[in-house]
């Protein structure tokens, strides 16, 4: 579990949900700056704030290292075929529903991922998500 306070507020969440943010985040900041963006302070002073917690997270284990290593791939796979369904060539039904279930798919790799994570560095704070049940 992590804890964080933001002025009044502690919010508690899965390590999971921490490191699904973090990589979000450090996703967007990457395609941010390929995109030529440059109204990126904000994001990266959250990132660096909340860098050492990453590290000392997937240093954890190797295999929290791992799940995290593949979990930054499909967030990356994810961000390319969610711009492609915003694309013109989505208007094809076909194309849309192949891109939609690849999609689909990946957001399954990704819920198996954290409950790998989750089973690893349990949080006392939480019980089982919806998408941890079923999962092996």
């Amino acid at each position: 579990m992590i804890e964080k306070s933001l002025g009044e507020v502690t919010l508690a969440l899965p390590v999971s949900e921490f490191l699904d943010r973090f990589l979000i985040s450090t996703l967007k900041l990457e395609k941010f700056k390929q995109a030529g963006r440059t109204n990126t302070a904000q994001l990266q002073k959250w990132i660096d704030h909340h860098q050492n917690e990453y590290t000392n997270i997937v240093n954890f284990s190797e295999k929290v290292r791992r799940a995290s290593a593949q979990l930054a791939l499909v967030h990356a796979e994810l961000w390319d075929l969610e711009d492609l369904v915003r694309s013109p060539a989505a208007s094809e039904i076909e194309f849309f529903a192949k891109t939609a279930k690849k999609i689909f798919s990946l957001n399954t790799d990704r819920h198996k991922l954290k409950h790998e994570i989750d089973t690893e560095l349990p949080s006392l704070a939480f019980g089982p998500r919806l998408y941890d049940r079923g999962v092996e």
